[in-house]
């Protein structure tokens, strides 16, 4: 991906978190938010983790749209944003963060075009 054509998701995360844009500016369609960043951080730090994964696949730690992140919930998505910021000399704390409950692929997720629930194959 070409520097400064797109922002990562943990980009984003940190701009909204200082209040620099707004979280809802990030999205697709009518559906956008902290709830989508963040959700979008989770698929990334499995992409780095060399797990494939489909943009609609929710699992784990992914807030739902209509969900109130906690403080905690918050403090642990401004951890994985600053660490995705930095794969390459922070690739053991990925490996930590993506065996963290709700963080790594389970092998079920919630397809959220069909909406309903699929077994998915993790090779390792």
């Amino acid at each position: 991906m070409p520097s400064g054509e797109f922002l990562l998701a943990a980009q984003a995360w940190q701009l909204c978190r200082r209040g620099e844009d707004d979280p809802n500016r990030f999205g697709i369609f009518d559906e956008g938010g902290f709830w989508f960043i963040a959700s979008n951080m989770i698929r990334d730090l499995a992409s780095l983790n060399k797990v494939e994964v489909l943009p609609w696949d929710d699992w784990g730690a992914m807030p739902s749209p209509d969900a109130e992140i906690s403080a905690e919930e918050l403090r642990r998505f401004d951890h994985l944003a600053e660490i995705l910021l930095d794969p390459d000399r922070r690739r053991e704390e990925l490996h930590i963060l993506y065996d963290t409950p709700g963080f790594g692929m389970p092998g079920e997720v919630f397809n959220a075009v069909k909406q309903l629930r699929e077994t998915v194959s993790v090779a390792q």
